[in-house]
């Protein structure tokens, strides 16, 4: 069991090329892409064009495509959440900012997964002048 999750943003990826370490991905079967670790795995899927729900959009009225996000097995710790997180903000920022929504209740119960319950916003803060900064 693990944790699933969507990344919303307003452009299609380039996969792996968009991804952090993207030459350490593989892939098994297309279009999905894995970065494995001894304890942990994270999967992402082939961006597609979709329907957003109007929450999100409240959140990012730019959105348009969603690409799957998800880690497997949901006690993977600490370092894969971190991970995990860190793929979402690589997507958003290849895209110009994004929603990030978890899907998957069961992940209440871990401290490392709780905080990706709830849906945040990823967007670039600051004006081009400004150092560039990643918030939720």
């Amino acid at each position: 069991m693990g944790m699933s999750a969507v990344v919303w943003t307003a452009c299609i990826l380039s996969l792996p090329e968009d991804l952090p370490a993207s030459t350490k991905w593989k892939t098994y079967s297309s279009p999905n892409w894995a970065f494995e670790t001894a304890g942990w795995q994270v999967v992402v899927e082939e961006t597609r064009a979709s329907h957003p729900p109007e929450a999100i959009r409240a959140q990012n009225d730019a959105v348009a495509y969603a690409t799957l996000v998800y880690i497997e097995p949901i006690g993977a710790g600490n370092d894969g959440y971190m991970f995990l997180e860190e793929v979402a903000r690589s997507i958003a920022k290849a895209c110009g900012g994004g929603v990030f929504k978890a899907l998957a209740e069961t992940c209440r119960s871990l401290p490392e997964a709780n905080k990706f319950t709830n849906s945040w916003l990823l967007q670039k803060a600051g004006s081009s002048s400004q150092k560039s900064q990643w918030t939720r």
